[in-house]
């Protein structure tokens, strides 16, 4: 690797990431969007050179930009994807057509923005943050490979995020539920509140959230703006089942699920259509319900996305580390669900693909996570689970802590277990402490049966240590 780009890697991670450190108080004090809008000021105003769509939601938002980006390639745009957090690679944020940037244009694209960067703070709009930085570089990115659509996903909220600079041509808010309580608010509703912050005035919305009290606040935002809104199980219903044996053996590329995607709205391009997906999970088929009626709203608009590859699109999508395969025998599985709605999805799928298997989790978690509860939902179902901690990011709950919360949640979950119809044996689970995650991993597939499970899951952080 060249030293130039270990030198902007370094100077990108020299700046406030709140990745890392976890995220401080929600307010414009600490998340400037006039800091944002100058420095893309100064930088030609990339994000006005082609149409945005913009995804916010708490969980979901990752998995539907993917796969709208993925269709509106397809379909023949060119088409810019930025996404965050990164697993194994910064570059991995910044991706047109599927490609991330090259390290040599990630070198370009931070000499670029260092001009940028220094009149900004040269004139008291104090340091830009790491996401900043890469936000800005994404949009200028695109820009300068001339895309015609970029997919942008929110960072953390919505209303002061670093990418609600832009001006979209469509709003997309995937499933609302309880993470970042601390920045966002403790409620549902308030927390829709900062998610319907990238609502803006006439612009339609795309909305795949089910919680009442989280569709209430979104659509009430956006009657006040003025835009039209299409919310799922009213304006358009997904309909989702698993293909029996469709993922039996290493290597296997058999669809995992049919969806059919059912519009109420007059007129639709796409109309009552059946598709397949390939990413695991019942949750999926919400995701995948808000792209297609993205790409719908899109067409009905006049953009020339051509139709004929759409299906065998979405049928490729696999989202890294969202319930991802990544062995055989036994079946290992590696997921980024960190909060616990997320958790429960996750269950649910080894529920729906893989009825009666074992299962083993290897869990570790931020400190600022709601770990607990996530360890009730895993505890309810598991056969055994292992608990480490990520090493490579300062946000790790340590795994002594973290070993001693399972044994106490063990404890709960005992009198719950036996009525537990789902889990797939009886009696409480094994719990182990190994600190060093890879070596949790290793431990878990040896100790686990050939026909079992063997899942990573808790953190992005965890999934890219072991990636890694």
């Amino acid at each position: 690797m060249s030293g130039n780009y270990e030198a902007a890697i370094q100077y990108l991670y020299e700046r406030i990431n709140y990745e890392r450190s976890g995220h401080t108080t929600y307010s414009a004090a600490n998340y400037r969007l006039a800091r944002m809008r100058r420095l893309l000021e100064l930088s030609g105003d990339p994000q006005s050179a082609y149409k945005i769509v913009h995804v916010a939601g708490t969980k979901g938002k990752g998995s539907t930009s993917h796969l709208i980006a993925e269709m509106l390639r397809a379909g023949g745009l060119a088409t810019g994807l930025y996404t965050s957090p990164h697993l194994l690679k910064l570059e991995e944020r910044i991706r047109i057509n599927g490609r991330p940037c090259s390290p040599d244009e990630l070198v370009a694209l931070v000499d670029r923005m260092r001009i940028a960067v220094e009149h900004v703070e040269n004139d008291g709009a104090g340091r830009a943050t790491f996401f900043e930085l890469t936000t800005a570089m994404g949009m200028l990115h695109f820009a300068s490979k001339r895309v015609d659509v970029a997919v942008i996903e929110v960072g953390l909220g919505g209303r002061l995020d670093s990418t609600n600079v832009c001006q979209p041509s469509i709003c997309v808010i995937t499933s609302i539920g309880l993470d970042h309580q601390a920045q966002l608010g403790t409620t549902i509703e308030q927390i829709a509140g900062e998610k319907a912050g990238i609502i803006k005035p006439t612009v339609p919305v795309i909305c795949s959230a089910r919680d009442a009290g989280a569709r209430h606040v979104i659509t009430e935002t956006a009657a006040q703006c003025r835009s039209s809104i299409r919310l799922i199980d009213r304006d358009y219903f997904v309909h989702w089942a698993p293909m029996a044996d469709s993922i039996s053996k290493p290597g296997d590329s058999a669809r995992c699920a049919t969806l059919l995607f059912r519009p109420q709205y007059d007129p639709t391009l796409l109309g009552i259509s059946r598709w397949q997906l390939s990413m695991l999970g019942s949750h999926q088929a919400d995701n995948a319900g808000a792209a297609l009626a993205t790409v719908d709203w899109l067409l009905s608009q006049g953009w020339p996305v051509k139709t004929d590859s759409l299906a065998e699109a979405l049928a490729e999508v696999q989202v890294p580390a969202r319930v991802q395969i990544v062995g055989h025998s036994p079946l290992q599985i590696i997921d980024v669900a960190h909060n616990s709605d997320s958790i429960s999805a996750t269950v649910r799928t080894l529920q729906e693909h893989f009825p009666g298997r074992k299962a083993t989790f290897v869990f570790a978690s931020s400190r600022d996570k709601d770990y607990r509860t996530m360890l009730r939902k895993i505890l309810r179902y598991c056969e055994r689970m292992i608990v480490t901690q990520y090493h490579k990011n300062p946000r790790a709950l340590p795994a002594t802590e973290l070993y001693q919360a399972a044994l106490e949640e063990r404890e709960i979950c005992n009198e719950l277990r036996s009525s537990q119809e789902s889990s797939p044996s009886p009696g409480a689970p094994s719990v182990q402490m190994i600190e060093n995650p890879v070596d949790a991993w290793r431990i878990a597939i040896q100790q686990a049966g050939p026909n079992e499970i063997v899942l990573a899951t808790g953190s992005f952080f965890l999934a890219t240590e072991l990636l890694d």
